[in-house]
C-alpha cells in the first residue's frame, strides 16, 4: 500500500530500485544547489567559475556561517516562474542548521519535502533546528528503510564512534509525514528524482570497511551502507545534476546509477561527497580512480568536504551552484556552467534590487545587474 494524504508533489515510481525502463524525470529550466552545512567554512576564499560564495561583511556581526561534521543542502528547481525546493539532509546539530538557514536567508516557504541521504546522525541530527525556527511543518520526509539501523564506526585503534539513527517518533511529532522507500521516487511534480538504493557496479568502490550495524545477532560488518541515496535533476539542454551526501555507494556508482535510472547520459554536474577515507587497499584504489573518472564524465564536479582529504585539498568551497538551460548554440567558454547569484538572488543574469538583500551581499547590494551569461534567457527581476 502506498502512503496516502501526502502533498500532491510526492509521486511514487513502481517497480524495483533497479528499474528496467528509464524514469521520466521532467526537465527543468534551472536548478540551484545551496550548501547549508558542511565540514568546512572559509569566508576569505574567492569564488570560482561556476561558483558564487557567501560574502561576509563584518566580523563584528555575530551571525556568521558555522561548520561542523555534518551535511545539508537546499535543492531548488525552476520551471518558468515556478520555484520549489527540498532539503537534502539536516546536518549534525540543530544549532548549526538553524543558524546557517538564518544567515543564508533560505526561503523556507519554498520548502516542499525533506530527503535523508542515509541514517548517519551527521545527516539528520540537525533537523530540530528547522522546527525550532520555523515551527511544525507538514512535509513528506523520504527515507530508506535501512536508515533506522543503529550503527557505529570501529577505528583501527579500537576506539568506537556511535552513529545513532533518526527517531521516527520525533520526526512525526514535528508534523513530518515519514515515507520509507528503498526504490526510486519522484518529488516536486516529477522534477526531482530520489535514487533510492544505488546499484553497485564498480570493482573499486567496495564500501566503508570500518562500519558496523546492530542486528538481532549483535554487531556485524556493514560496509555497504545500502540506504545511501541521492537526488537527481534533469536540466533542459544541459543534462543531469546529481547531488549526493557521502556517496557511501561510491561516487562513480552514484553517477552510473543516475544515468541508468533516467536514460540520460550527459551529466552537467556532480555535487557531493566521495567519502574516500577508511584506510584499506580497496579504498586506496578508489581514491586514485574516483576523482579522475568523475572529472572526465561530468561537466562540473564539486566535491564537498565529505569527499576525504586527498580529493578536497584543492577544492573550491561554495554555498551555491546553479545550472540553467542554454538559450542557443554555445561557445566553448559558454559551456562552462556558471553559478547563479548569492542565495536569494536566484539565477544568472538576474538583476539585483538592493532593498531585498542584506549588507552581507557586499557589491551585489549596490543594485548592479549581475554579469549576463548565455545559460538561459534573461529571467524577470528577482
Amino acid at each position: 500500500m502506498r502512503p496516502v494524504g501526502l502533498e500532491p508533489t510526492l509521486g511514487f515510481m513502481l517497480g524495483s530500485g533497479l528499474a528496467a525502463e528509464p524514469v521520466n524525470v521532467e526537465t527543468v529550466d534551472g536548478v540551484e544547489v545551496t550548501i547549508v552545512v558542511d565540514n568546512f567554512v572559509d569566508v576569505l576564499m574567492a569564488g570560482a567559475e561556476g561558483v558564487h560564495r557567501y560574502l561576509a561583511y563584518d566580523f563584528a556581526d555575530r551571525d556568521q556561517l558555522v561548520a561542523e561534521h555534518g551535511f545539508s543542502v537546499l535543492v531548488t528547481v525552476r520551471s518558468g516562474q515556478e520555484r520549489s525546493s527540498l532539503l537534502y539532509d539536516g546536518g549534525l546539530t540543530p544549532a548549526a542548521l538553524g543558524r546557517n538557514l538564518d544567515v543564508l536567508e533560505i526561503p523556507i516557504e519554498e520548502l516542499r519535502a525533506i530527503v535523508i541521504s542515509h541514517g548517519h546522525a551527521d545527516h539528520h541530527g540537525g533537523l530540530e533546528g528547522l522546527f525550532r525556527r520555523f515551527g511544525r511543518r507538514r512535509l513528506p520526509l523520504l527515507i530508506h528503510p535501512e536508515a533506522w539501523r543503529e550503527r557505529k564506526i570501529v577505528f583501527p585503534t579500537g576506539a568506537e564512534l556511535r552513529l545513532p539513527p533518526p527517531s521516527r517518533g520525533d520526526l512525526e511529532a514535528e508534523g513530518l509525514e515519514v515515507v520509507e522507500e528503498r526504490r526510486q521516487t519522484l518529488l516536486l511534480d516529477g522534477r526531482v528524482l530520489v535514487s533510492g538504493q544505488v546499484e553497485r557496479s564498480t570493482e573499486f568502490e567496495t564500501g566503508f570497511p570500518i562500519h558496523y550495524a546492530r542486528s538481532d545477532a549483535g554487531w556485524e560488518p556493514d560496509p555497504m551502507i545500502w540506504d545511501d541515496q541521492n537526488v537527481i535533476v534533469n536540466v533542459s539542454g544541459k543534462g543531469l545534476v546529481i547531488v549526493s551526501g557521502c556517496s557511501h555507494a561510491g561516487a562513480v556508482n552514484v553517477m552510473r546509477n543516475a544515468q541508468r535510472l533516467t536514460g540520460v547520459q550527459r551529466v552537467a554536474g556532480f555535487i557531493g561527497g566521495f567519502h574516500l577515507t577508511g584506510g584499506s587497499s580497496s579504498r586506496s584504489s578508489a581514491r586514485r580512480s574516483t576523482p579522475s573518472w568523475l572529472q572526465r564524465s561530468a561537466a562540473l564536479c564539486r566535491p564537498t568536504a565529505r569527499a576525504g582529504g586527498q580529493s578536497t585539498s584543492s577544492r573550491r568551497r561554495c554555498p551555491r551552484l546553479s545550472f540553467s538551460r542554454p538559450s542557443g548554440p554555445s561557445s566553448a567558454s559558454e559551456r562552462t556552467l556558471r553559478a547563479g547569484a548569492w542565495v536569494t538572488a536566484v539565477r544568472a543574469g538576474c538583476e539585483v534590487r538592493p532593498r531585498e538583500y542584506s549588507r552581507r551581499l557586499g557589491p551585489c547590494a549596490l543594485g548592479r545587474a549581475l554579469p549576463s551569461t548565455q545559460l538561459g534567457p534573461p529571467p524577470p527581476r528577482c
